[in-house]
């Protein structure tokens, strides 16, 4: 009797997904006929909330190559593709199953309920822009904490190294689609606006030398701590593709990363093969010296290329015009010192300063949308949070994602790093499996 009652219900439940898979096939045939850009987004989506239920983490991993392209750069011409939020909303779909499967750490989200508490000292205390809406409010949430979040999960060490195979080979991915949207008319492979060939794949220059950075970062924990074998090439071409952008700013913090390793490249075999700890020092000598003459003409260009300053005209200035723009910014932060003007307030903060659109620089982002009380108390749950997860990562490891760290401190004062889901997604998942070695998941299932 049991067994015909369990029949019977099942039946039913079949009964009832093949009645609502009818319905949503002539609901979204429907919209085909109406819009056919959108049925086709909603069609993609329902294929990939089944997907999402039953193979988590091979989502996830397919959903990481969305940080190859930068949508809002792709044009009109894009359609509904070009909206950031697409690429938003795909990121986090992908990731919240593997939240709710496998558990947060606490201690380690942090960062995230600083953002509520400085948002919400400042509507309460603080100068809210006029032109903030809710809305602005709560998209800037989701792209600032989405890489905390994805540090505050418990992974599986290692078993989650896929990820970051992954994002070691976000930039080469990035070229690979860029190719293919040059081929159709919908982006440019290299970007000249800036007087210079800059390399930007599927993105823009900027956002491609940050990936890059990442990227390489995570080809050397994966050969360093497990000698996976493809890291070396996926490194050596991470590196070109960021120095290819010639981002002034990511190779000075691509140079900080890679200056242990290096150093462990040249001197680890010089006890017992010195012949050979001799020639790798002059090939890495010769090496950079080539690379420094190629880089440094397309450099002194973009130094020397002049920028509108407002009542001076055109100038020379070697920091591509933030100076005058971080003096705009700055100005206007001091009219609410303590709490600032909300947050979200940074992208639509308008400047006589031409080109741009964000700050350039996070520190100063942080006291204009949270004000001194609130820029501070996200600043050290970042602190904290980084600190110790370096700390709980593999001691073999330990120094170079410190170096890591630092280098995106010291770029953060002149771009648009913790930002930029470009960097901080695949940042966040860097440290946060990097430092789940000590913690067991509370569902081993995806």
């Amino acid at each position: 009797m049991t067994t015909v009652v369990a029949r019977g219900q099942q039946g039913a439940q079949a009964a009832a997904w093949a009645l609502g898979g009818a319905a949503a096939a002539a609901a979204i045939g429907i919209l085909g006929g109406i819009a056919p850009q959108y049925a086709a987004v909603v069609a993609a989506g329902a294929v990939f909330v089944g997907l999402v239920f039953n193979i988590p983490a091979t989502v996830l991993s397919v959903a990481l190559l969305a940080l190859a392209v930068s949508p809002e750069y792709l044009g009109p011409s894009a359609g509904v593709l070009a909206r950031p939020e697409l690429q938003k909303g795909l990121l986090y779909a992908s990731l919240l199953p593997i939240v709710l499967l496998r558990g947060v750490r606490w201690s380690m989200a942090l960062p995230v309920f600083a953002y509520v508490i400085a948002a919400t000292l400042t509507v309460v205390l603080g100068h809210r822009a006029a032109n903030l809406s809710t809305s602005q409010m709560l998209s800037s949430f989701a792209t600032l904490v989405i890489g905390w979040l994805a540090l505050s999960v418990r992974w599986v060490w290692p078993r989650d190294l896929r990820y970051l195979k992954v994002v070691a080979a976000l930039p080469i991915a990035s070229l690979v689609i860029g190719v293919v949207l040059q081929g159709i008319g919908m982006h440019t492979l290299v970007a000249h606006g800036s007087g210079v060939g800059r390399l930007q794949g599927a993105s823009i220059a900027a956002q491609l030398a940050l990936t890059s950075l990442v990227s390489a970062t995570s080809a050397y924990v994966l050969y360093r701590q497990f000698r996976w074998r493809p890291a070396p090439y996926l490194l050596a071409a991470d590196a070109a593709i960021l120095v290819a952008t010639f981002s002034r700013g990511a190779m000075i913090a691509l140079a900080i990363v890679l200056l242990i390793p290096l150093l462990r490249f040249v001197i680890a075999p010089l006890v017992r093969r010195p012949r050979v700890a001799v020639a790798r020092a002059v090939t890495a000598v010769v090496v950079l010296g080539v690379a420094t003459a190629a880089v440094a003409p397309t450099i002194a260009a973009r130094n020397d290329k002049g920028f509108y300053i407002p009542g001076q005209g055109f100038q020379a200035d070697t920091t591509s015009g933030r100076s005058e723009a971080w003096k705009e910014f700055y100005a206007i932060a001091k009219q609410s010192p303590l709490f600032g003007h909300g947050l979200g307030s940074g992208p639509i903060t308008k400047i006589h300063q031409q080109g741009f659109l964000a700050q350039h620089n996070e520190y100063l982002r942080f006291y204009l949308e949270n004000g001194y009380v609130g820029g501070i108390l996200i600043l050290l749950s970042i602190i904290i949070v980084v600190t110790r997860a370096v700390r709980l990562a593999p001691r073999r490891i330990r120094i170079d994602l410190t170096l890591a760290v630092l280098a995106i401190a010291v770029l953060s004062a002149t771009d648009n790093t913790l930002t930029s889901v470009n960097l901080t997604l695949p940042l966040g998942l860097l440290l946060g499996i990097c430092s789940s070695g000590r913690h067991r998941p509370r569902i081993d299932a995806a």
